[in-house]
């Protein structure tokens, strides 16, 4: 034998579809009143509306027209907190009208006799005075079927089903009084008749269980929070609107201050729409927590790993994929939001031209519902491209028309830029009325104090009142309420108002990334801190260029610069930095270096950036403009192209802050001026933060290197001496300078390979290709002692304790190339006695 069940939400129409089609049980689940029961409207405009069907219209409407065919037998009880149910189910070998009716509803006594007198034969109800719990009404009716379908009469199946109710509950004063509430109905007939045969399966293995065939339509998929458990109080208005906008339009924005239940309303709502089949498939993100813990995803990748589950990566396929595989995946090319949109696009264009017998058929023309929530509470200002949550909605809005999209926010409309825009429909949410608020914290004191007790020690009301209509604050003072027969009531309430009130402040606390209009980034979330690992070095990468994976070149110059000067302090008006050479070394070999050591783009400048903006007229020689060969000049026209802009800023600069301006402002500065000519430089031309990581690595450990006691006598001088270390220069600049000279002649330059190396030029003879040595600087952390190793040919590798020992060990070593400051002359020192004797007098001045 077998059962044929179908559920349906209780409409007129679907319960005269169920009787006309040959129903034997039906089972009503909802609410009810005296003399009447409460339906769900028929009419789409009126979804999620009541409609009473009283029990003169229940007679007539079960009792019109013939009845003839084969009918059902119900089992299943289903909860009210989705609405009005219907259940109905058909025994193949049974041939009856109406044998059974379950009307399971508070005072459904005149509803159960309207179908005894429409010529049920058996209806279960309850009586017309009583109200009825669910916890009480699930137990009657799970012991009521199954005793049913395991051939018991209808009299014992409801004996059996009051009995279960008084035992599980006989120590609960509340429930153990539902048994009674139940009624049999007509109360003078003969109901001690089987329905269901008995099974003999149990005694008899060859002979099969019943066969339960489900006729119930089919929903879609459902990516959704579970809904709130429990009474719902309050927002019925408010849910209703909802659900029309939803499905009458293509964007919703719900906005309200937290605390205020837009999620828990919101779950319900899309519960209720979902369980209906009105929508092809709910998806619900809460996309800035998704992101957080996937900063490699883009938005477009979060949605259709859902949407289409079969391109998300397993776990085996993640657990077995090498070091390698996941390291290059982390920058892999991940799906545009255009990609997405031509998967949703076609998959919607087959299954609306497939027109096959598949258990979802009926979802095929209806739309999928996208949600995301809390768009605007989210802890970083920056974004890249495909993270970005108004790129997103902006583009599906406009090509998907099988999309709907909801969206959350915790604060005003007004304050999201992209959403000005846009079609949309706006719900914003108010705090609960003070006898809505009233009732919904009486239930979450429900289920831990007695109410009298709570009364006794607390107004109720005036909890209430503390929590100022939020439902949050409402459930966190139930949480809180202590009955402590030694505290006074007046503490008590004090108490509680305190904890009640530092919760509200940290509702309002919240953090929230108001504006959602910033500029474009192309940094993906927690990227800086990948790519950079020093936090020093990430705050700066933030201050020059913000979350952009490139920044200008002269930004980073003007920068490091800054830098320098603050880090080596007086020594920067011995050793002012940022002289042709050095410039030319930075951006013409050191930068292009680095870019290849981390197989990075990057085409250097083809003329040498040397503007950049200062606060000491002439310090670092701003005003001079360079050859191609490194020879200066005055500029005789305006001086440097930052001048004119901010000649009076700088003014009023050093005037209040006595010439010493803030370096955070002038970056701001300098970086105002990068941002109008952004626009003329290639990408190609500027820093890729990846450079930036190794630069800045290499920046600070130079810095060392010049400060060392042992390096920076022979680097820094006070006096327009002999400068015994050119410092940074590029290679091709060095060999072309000492191969102008007589074999012997020397210059002392910083490495780019390694900052804490020097490489020793020296000339083979005029017109030859010089030789080139390294100098390695050994530094013991023991005992803060530093050694210099160097190979010669002879003896091989050599080490010193001073560059004085180098120069006397090598005895090539004849004239020295050496610039002084402020000059733009070359200068050679042919007397080598001299040139030790330099040496070895910086050391005694600096006491090494």
């Amino acid at each position: 034998r077998s059962i044929d069940y179908i559920r349906k939400f209780a409409t007129v129409n679907n319960l005269r579809q169920l009787v006309t089609a040959g129903t034997s049980i039906l089972h009503y689940c909802g609410h009810g009143i005296r003399k009447a029961l409460i339906f769900e409207s028929d009419l789409a405009q009126q979804i999620g509306m009541s409609h009473r069907l009283t029990a003169g219209h229940v007679r007539k409407l079960i009792s019109a027209g013939a009845h003839d065919g084969s009918m059902p037998v119900l089992h299943s009880h289903s909860s009210t907190a989705n609405g009005a149910t219907l259940a109905a189910t058909t025994a193949a070998d049974d041939d009856t009208n109406l044998s059974l009716v379950f009307v399971s509803a508070c005072h459904s006594e005149d509803a159960g006799k309207a179908f005894i007198n429409a010529g049920a034969k058996h209806v279960v109800a309850v009586k017309r005075t009583a109200e009825m719990h669910d916890i009480a009404a699930g137990t009657f009716t799970k012991q009521f079927y199954f005793a049913l379908v395991n051939g018991k009469t209808v009299r014992q199946a409801f004996d059996i089903a009051n009995e279960s109710i008084k035992a599980q509950f006989n120590e609960n004063n509340y429930l153990r009084e539902e048994s009674a509430k139940f009624v049999l109905l007509p109360k003078k007939a003969n109901h001690d008749i089987v329905l269901f045969q008995p099974a003999l399966a149990q005694n008899n293995p060859n002979v099969p269980a019943p066969l339960l065939h489900d006729h119930t339509e089919k929903r879609g998929v459902r990516k959704l929070p579970p809904t709130p458990l429990g009474e719902w109080v309050g927002r019925f208005k408010t849910i209703h609107t909802l659900m029309h906008n939803i499905l009458s339009e293509p964007l919703v924005v719900i906005s309200c201050d937290k605390g205020l239940g837009k999620t828990a309303m919101l779950c319900r709502t899309l519960h209720y729409l979902w369980d209906r089949c009105l929508l092809a498939g709910v998806y619900y993100f809460d996309i800035y927590e998704l992101l957080k813990k996937n900063p490699s995803l883009s938005i477009a990748e979060i949605v259709s790993y859902e949407l289409f589950p079969h391109l998300k990566p397993s776990k085996v396929a993640k657990a077995t994929q090498s070091s390698s595989q996941s390291q290059s995946s982390k920058f892999r090319h991940t799906m545009s939001n255009q990609q997405l949109i031509e998967m949703i696009n076609e998959s919607h264009a087959k299954n609306s031209g497939t027109r096959t017998h598949h258990d979802r058929q009926h979802l095929a023309d209806k739309p999928h519902l996208i949600v995301f929530e809390d768009i605007d509470q989210f802890e970083y200002e920056h974004l890249a491209e495909d993270q970005r949550i108004d790129f997103f909605v902006e583009e599906i809005r406009a090509q998907c028309e099988s999309i709907k999209l909801v969206l959350t926010l915790g604060t005003p409309v007004s304050q999201c830029s992209f959403l000005r825009d846009l079609d949309k429909r706006v719900c914003e949410l108010k705090p609960l009325e003070k006898e809505e608020s009233v009732r919904l914290l009486q239930n979450h004191l429900s289920k831990r104090w007695n109410l009298k007790k709570v009364s006794d020690v607390i107004s109720i009301e005036k909890m209430a009142s503390f929590c100022k209509g939020y439902p949050h604050l409402l459930k966190f003072a139930a949480s809180q309420l202590k009955l402590d027969d030694e505290e006074d009531t007046n503490n008590a309430r004090k108490h509680l108002r305190e904890a009640v009130l530092s919760e509200y402040e940290k509702l309002r606390m919240t953090r929230y990334w108001k504006e959602l209009s910033l500029k474009s980034g192309e940094l993906r979330i927690g990227e800086i801190k990948q790519k950079i690992r020093q936090r020093d070095g990430q705050q700066l990468w933030e201050q020059m260029y913000g979350y952009k994976s490139r920044g200008l070149l002269h930004t980073l110059l003007y920068t490091m610069r800054e830098w320098y000067r603050e880090h080596v302090g007086k020594n920067y008006k011995m050793r002012p930095i940022w002289t042709y050479y050095e410039l030319e070394f930075i951006q013409m070999e050191l930068l292009p270096f680095l870019a290849k050591s981390t197989q990075q783009k990057f085409r250097a400048p083809t003329e040498v950036v040397a503007n950049l903006l200062t606060m000491e007229t002439n310090l670092d020689a701003d005003d001079n403009i360079w050859d191609k060969n490194g020879k200066t000049k005055k500029n005789k026209s305006a001086a440097s192209w930052f001048k004119d802009r901010f000649s009076k800023n700088n003014r009023k600069e050093k005037k209040n802050s006595g010439g010493n301006a803030d370096f955070t402002h002038r970056l701001q500065q300098q970086q105002a001026i990068a941002d109008n000519d952004e626009k003329d430089v290639s990408e190609d031309e500027k820093i890729p933060i990846e450079v930036f990581a190794e630069f800045y690595k290499y920046w600070k450990e130079l810095w060392k290197t010049m400060l060392e006691p042992r390096i920076s006598p022979f680097y820094f001088t006070d006096s327009n001496d002999i400068t015994l270390i050119a410092g940074m220069m590029r290679k091709e600049r060095a060999l072309t300078i000492i191969a102008r000279y007589a074999k012997g002649t020397f210059l002392i330059r910083f490495s780019k390979q390694s900052p804490s190396s020097l490489v020793l030029v020296v000339s083979t003879g005029a017109d030859q290709k010089p030789s080139q040595h390294k100098i390695h600087i050994n530094k013991n952390a023991d005992n803060a002692s530093v050694t210099f190793t160097y190979q010669t040919v002879r003896k091989g590798i050599h080490e010193s304790d001073s560059l004085f020992d180098v120069l006397r060990h090598l005895q090539f070593l004849e004239h020295l190339w050496f610039k002084k400051r402020g000059s733009d002359q070359e200068y050679v020192e042919q007397d080598k006695r001299k040139i030790l004797k330099l040496f070895k007098s910086r050391l005694d001045v600096w006491k090494l």
